[in-house]
């Protein structure tokens, strides 16, 4: 999934070359950093985040593609991100890009919200949005509190059975660089 801000860059300025020039480095960095890098050249500000427990390859190339990706589908605009997974792989990552400085700093925009169509009406909506709202809190919580003896100290992951439909499972992560109370506002959002 990625989203592309809405103003523009000229091609060919300095912004676009350091543009071109950040983002393939985020792959590389983003392993020997732990599984979070944040780096900047000129105005271009750039963080690339893996799920926790990554494996290093598969990180590597999870970062490296939603760079690539944000290179030709934002191409031209200052803002954007992209969150990539890979099933088979069991990973997941965040690269994300901006003409403003966005370390340590909570910014919930651009936003993206996918609805979910695909839900039988045969379902008990109400009991399983009750269900999956418990399930999201207590997930919440967990991940918003710092385990600092990682650098990827905001996660959490739970799994539960819902009443009307098979297993759900369901992971929450900030990037580090949020305080506790910024990372549980985000989530919450």
């Amino acid at each position: 999934t990625y989203v592309c801000g809405d103003e523009n860059f000229s091609p060919n300025t300095t912004y676009d070359q350091n543009l071109e020039a950040l983002l393939p480095s985020l792959a590389s960095k983003v392993i020997t950093e732990g599984g979070f890098y944040n780096a900047s050249l000129g105005r271009v500000y750039a963080l690339s985040l893996c799920r926790k427990h990554y494996g290093a390859q598969d990180c590597r190339r999870c970062v490296d593609r939603a760079s690539r990706n944000l290179l030709t589908q934002c191409q031209g605009k200052t803002e954007a991100y992209h969150w990539d997974s890979e099933t088979f792989a069991n990973v997941s990552c965040l690269v994300r890009y901006s003409n403003i400085p966005t370390f340590g700093k909570l910014k919930l925009e651009p936003l993206l919200n996918i609805p979910h169509s695909n839900v039988l009406p045969s379902l008990n909506v109400t009991r399983i949005s009750q269900e999956f709202s418990a399930r999201a809190n207590q997930t919440l919580e967990v991940a918003s509190k710092a385990d600092e003896s990682s650098v990827l100290k905001y996660y959490g992951v739970s799994s539960a059975e819902f009443t009307d439909i098979p297993e759900v499972y369901m992971l929450m992560q900030c990037t580090p660089d949020l305080s506790s109370a910024d990372c549980y506002h985000c989530l919450k959002e």
